[in-house]
């Protein structure tokens, strides 16, 4: 069977390929195990939306009504009345929501060019003001390639030693992509591309790929991907505690990336309800546990998928099932605020080294578990009161954190004492936790300590 080739200008070489295929295997961890048809407290989640198509006025209003956090845009369309390549448009999507999530066009079943990568990134994160708050995903469902109808028959017809091929070429590809993004983008953050969460397209086979050596996408990457999708199958209406994408998605992210923070970047319901009704179960499922798999832990927000209108703000006819704009973005909100809990910043100052003057520690706000800011302070001779010393995100990660709140999500902290006050006096630095959803801020535990530089 002949090789597609879609040009890609970042060329992969005969030794860098037989060095990638022969990287030392990384060892396979257990998987997490779930709790059938069960129902749990509020789970906070960073909520958010594609636009696929759509007038900026119609994306604006389904941000305000639905509360999103996160939009997902893709860098090769999207705006019905803007172009989606203009400065002026990037930098006002960049602003909607507090985190901007841009997926590559390309790496769009197929592998990703690095070169590609660079080029279409560069001007949302030039735009984005803060930017360890944009988020980078690689590339889109790799393993439907040449299968544009979702059928998987391309993948079905090509033999095994093909699709190997295929996978670890894949899967340099990403690495490199990973590495570039590192060195030309280092305040982002990356998501790996999602496999399409079938059986018949091997997405075991490329996950236990992607596990593979020192650089291996999984585990370099800040999240992982995923896609679920809930609609009507062999003529039968699921709801999410029928949804055959889900034991797939738990058991094998389950294995393969257990630890790792996972966004649902494609996230939707395929069904003939009502727009409101929809908002209600997009709600039920990624916070109340109204699935036959609850979700876990790990996973750290959601992009609904999608908002696709005309002109009018209708649905496409090919889309209305996959639609809940307007009706459905407040009944979303409505559920979710009903059991939303406001509470204050929680977190520690755990240290401060004295040969450094780096202090660190790990700050959240229990009630979503997107990275917060932390604010530094100083008491002592001369100063009346506090004095600010300055600010960093609390977005690296720490494991322990995770388990500890049983939250994704990155929240540890490391900052740099400035010069100024590295002056032989004994001072007291003062850390606070910046709350992310409208409430008070609140000094962390361990805060103050004593430091003298």
């Amino acid at each position: 069977m002949r090789r597609i080739d879609k040009g890609n200008s970042f060329a992969l070489s005969r030794r860098a390929f037989i060095s990638a295929t022969a990287a030392g295997v990384a060892g396979v961890v257990t998987g997490i195990e779930h709790e059938a048809g069960a129902q749990v407290a509020f789970t906070p989640r960073v909520s958010g939306l594609t636009l696929t198509e759509a007038k900026i006025g119609h994306l604006k209003d389904a941000i305000r009504r639905g509360g999103y956090q996160m939009l997902k845009v893709v860098t090769g369309w999207g705006l019905l009345d803007r172009s989606i390549y203009d400065p002026a448009a990037i930098s006002e999507l960049c602003s909607l929501t507090p985190i901007t999530l841009v997926r590559t066009k390309t790496g769009d079943r197929y592998h990703v060019d690095p070169n590609e990568v660079e080029a279409e990134i560069a001007p949302w994160y030039a735009a984005k003001e803060k930017k360890r708050d944009l988020i980078i995903e690689l590339g889109n469902e790799p393993n439907t390639v040449n299968d544009p109808d979702g059928t998987g028959a391309f993948w079905a017809g090509q033999s095994r030693a093909w699709k190997e091929s295929y996978i670890w070429e894949n899967r340099y590809y990403l690495a490199e992509a990973i590495a570039r993004c590192r060195r030309r983008f280092p305040q982002a953050k990356i998501v790996t591309c999602s496999l399409a969460p079938r059986v018949n397209l091997d997405i075991e086979w490329f996950l236990q790929i992607y596990a593979q050596g020192t650089d291996s996408p999984l585990h370099n990457a800040d999240y992982v991907a995923v896609h679920a999708y809930n609609g009507t199958r062999d003529g039968v209406d699921e709801s999410w505690y029928r949804c055959q994408d889900l034991p797939l998605v738990h058991g094998l992210y389950g294995r393969y990336a257990p630890t790792k923070s996972w966004i649902m970047t494609e996230v939707g319901l395929h069904t003939d309800e009502t727009r409101a009704r929809k908002g209600e179960r997009m709600a039920g499922f990624m916070h109340y546990g109204e699935s036959s798999l609850v979700l876990p832990w790990n996973v750290w927000g959601f992009c609904y998928f999608h908002l696709k209108l005309d002109g009018d703000g209708n649905p496409f006819p090919g889309d209305r099932a996959a639609a809940y704009y307007g009706e459905g973005d407040s009944a979303y909100a409505q559920r979710v605020n009903a059991g939303r809990l406001r509470r204050t910043p929680v977190g520690w100052l755990d240290s401060i080294d004295p040969t450094t003057g780096v202090a660190s520690g790990w700050a959240a706000d229990p009630d979503t578990p997107a990275s917060v800011a932390v604010h530094f302070y100083a008491s002592g001779p001369g100063i009346n009161g506090i004095q600010f010393v300055g600010g960093t995100g609390a977005d690296l990660p720490r494991l322990d954190v995770n388990t500890h709140l049983n939250m994704a999500g990155h929240h540890g902290f490391s900052f740099r004492i400035p010069d100024a006050w590295r002056n032989g006096i004994e001072y007291r630095l003062h850390a606070y936790g910046l709350d992310a959803t409208g409430d008070l801020n609140a000094e962390l535990s361990g805060s103050p300590k004593a430091f003298r530089l």
